[in-house]
């Protein structure tokens, strides 16, 4: 018997993905301030993944040097699978002086809650770990979780929407956002409340 042929499709990386429907968001990827303010969100080319989301830093920090502190603490970079990407951007920084000062100037770490839930290895333990950063402490690094919550609400409007209203309702939902914020009507969220050392050295049973 003759086999069959099969049949490969080949798509582009473009910002849409086909439904019956029509074309429709992959989605978008955000970045906040511990405080909970929000940058401005940007559409995902298809899904996420560690070199759009590194893409997506590099361009917040673009022709600019990654802020510290007045006492020379350096600026701290937080991401719930921060290994993954400080990994890939560390094999390629020689490609790139941008993916090198995303290397070299900040700190990197996961936020406390996934650290310590999901992450165990030594090399986890020595580069992303945000319980070794004085500069972490007392900061909500899980603000990121506690928004999606609020902004998730939002999903099955914006999906449908072609690209430029997608993106004109993004910026309206960032501004109301900054203005309820700034006239005292929404509160910073609190951190995860449990000692995150005590979870950290408990022995697993």
């Amino acid at each position: 018997m003759e086999r069959q042929k099969k049949t490969v499709k080949i798509t582009g990386c473009g910002l849409r993905v086909g439904s019956k429907y029509g074309k429709r968001t992959a989605g978008a990827t955000w970045a906040m301030c511990s405080c909970g303010f929000l940058f401005p969100a940007v559409e995902m080319p298809d899904a996420e993944s560690t070199r759009m989301t590194l893409l997506t830093i590099l361009r917040y920090f673009k022709n600019c040097l990654y802020p510290r502190r007045p006492d020379g603490t350096r600026f701290v970079i937080v991401y719930d699978d921060m290994c993954h990407l400080l990994r890939w951007a560390l094999k390629r920084k020689h490609l790139h002086v941008d993916i090198n000062r995303f290397c070299a100037e900040p700190h990197h770490a996961v936020d406390k809650f996934h650290f310590i839930h999901n992450h165990k290895g030594l090399w986890c333990e020595k580069m992303v770990n945000p319980l070794s950063l004085p500069a972490l402490d007392g900061i909500n690094t899980e603000v990121c979780e506690q928004r999606f919550k609020h902004i998730n609400k939002f999903s099955s409007m914006l999906r449908p929407m072609r690209r430029e209203r997608f993106n004109w309702l993004l910026l309206t939902i960032v501004e109301a956002d900054h203005r309820m914020r700034a006239s005292g009507l929404l509160k910073p969220g609190k951190p995860r409340k449990a000692a995150y050392a005590d979870e950290a050295e408990a022995p697993a049973a």
